[in-house]
């Protein structure tokens, strides 16, 4: 029968083995909004459980634990309302999983490494904000779309970058910018296709390429998910 527990602010109601948090138990706080509840295993958060950060249970952490750590498969809602669902190692995002910013319309779908995108993803932005309305009404939410390899939150590698503006890059990519061989088709149908180097491509002397001015004032969304520069919580 669960029993329970109290020692300072900490109060823990559950089951017990040899003097350790065994089984199934709730940790509470009295100074904290801070809950667990789900298995124990010899003292350790150890197979499925929840734990919540705030009063209202809004901001929580669903799913599988090992060792005290989150590893495994779960969800995350964060207080941010920015959420991730998707493998955990050792309590990071690592392997396959879903990356939403509620308030930067972004969202990540694709392999994780160290709490950032990392190998194939496809990583989708908005351009312009939700809600905005055009002539007749209707909303007006422009999506930018990457799929490709990233390495440490950045693409890198080979990729394809659909704009709003209907323009598109195929080719490869070092550190978010262009970088080697690829193709830039731009709004009007013109096709460039050569080397890039540092975001722009590589021109012949004297060449000219009527809309290479679209390359100096690219979108200012298309830069990488959000999660590398904030790899706590994303």
């Amino acid at each position: 029968m669960p029993q329970v527990y109290q020692w300072g602010s900490t109060v823990y109601e559950g089951e017990v083995q040899h003097g350790l948090r065994h089984g199934y138990g709730t940790l509470s706080f009295t100074d904290s909004p801070v809950v667990y509840e789900g298995q124990w295993w010899h003292g350790k958060r150890h197979g499925c459980g929840t734990l919540y950060y705030d009063m209202d249970r809004a901001a929580y952490y669903e799913g599988e634990w090992q060792d005290d750590l989150k590893h495994g498969q779960g969800s995350s809602v964060y207080p941010s309302g920015n959420s991730y669902c998707g493998s955990w190692v050792h309590d990071k995002r690592e392997g396959r999983g879903t990356m939403t910013w509620a308030n930067k319309g972004q969202l990540y779908c694709g392999m994780w490494a160290d709490n950032m995108p990392n190998g194939p993803g496809e990583h989708v932005w908005q351009q312009g904000m939700p809600g905005a309305q055009t002539a007749n009404h209707a909303a007006h939410v422009m999506h930018n779309r990457y799929v490709g390899m990233f390495k440490h939150g950045k693409r890198h590698g080979e990729g394809a970058l659909w704009y709003s503006s209907g323009a598109r890059y195929e080719g490869q990519w070092d550190s978010d910018r262009k970088q080697g061989n690829g193709v830039y088709i731009f709004e009007d149908g013109t096709v460039f296709a050569g080397r890039f180097t540092a975001d722009r491509p590589v021109l012949q002397e004297g060449a000219m390429l009527g809309a290479v001015d679209t390359f100096a004032a690219e979108l200012p969304g298309a830069a990488a998910p959000a999660a590398a520069a904030a790899p706590g919580e994303g």
